[in-house]
């Protein structure tokens, strides 16, 4: 265990198991009446046999989050709550060989919600479209060129041209001009595995 203190006492525990993965990590406080440091919160870590992150565990509300990978990659096909909550990821590898995420779907059954990206040959996000094919978001050019997004019921709700217009709009119409700003959306990159 490897315990770090700050000045004023407070300290941060860090216990790590025999292949030198973080086993736990606690938040350590010493009591208003002094004497000695009392554990506030733990979060626990597990790995599967290939060393990749398992599980994630609190102990203060017993929540834990279970990871599963595509094959025996490092790519998370889903995460999975202790309240069964899950959100599953699939991937396409682009002609780089990078594989970039493809979709993301939270729920199953019938109130699953499934969000699809879209990239360009130089690897942005082109459209970001949910379950009913409508387009949630969609960029133009690269580098923050320009981005169209739209709401839930995908209407459009607004673009912008780099950090130079974005344009606001209600119900298709005008709702006013800010500058400077930039709403590219960054993709999600996952080195082949």
């Amino acid at each position: 265990m490897v315990q770090v203190t700050a000045a004023d006492g407070e300290a941060l525990a860090l216990s790590y198991n025999a292949a030198g993965q973080l086993s736990s990590l606690a938040t350590l406080q010493i009591p208003a009446a002094g004497g000695a440091l009392v554990a506030c919160s733990r979060v626990d870590y597990s790995y599967d046999s290939s060393g990749r992150l398992a599980t994630v565990g609190t102990d203060t509300s017993a929540f834990t989050t279970t990871y599963a990978y595509v094959g025996s990659s490092l790519r998370v096909a889903q995460l999975t709550e202790s309240n069964g909550t899950t959100i599953a990821y699939t991937y396409a590898q682009g002609s780089d060989g990078v594989y970039r995420v493809a979709s993301v779907t939270t729920g199953t059954g019938a109130a699953a919600q499934t969000l699809s990206f879209s990239y360009d040959l130089t690897n942005h996000i082109t459209t970001v479209t949910d379950a009913a094919g409508r387009v949630a978001s969609a960029a133009i050019g690269g580098s923050a060129a320009g981005q169209l997004s739209g709401d839930a019921l995908g209407v459009s709700s607004g673009y912008s041209l780099g950090q130079a217009l974005t344009q606001g709009l209600a119900n298709g119409l005008s709702a006013g001009l800010t500058t400077p700003t930039a709403r590219w959306v960054a993709p999600c990159r996952m080195k082949k595995c």
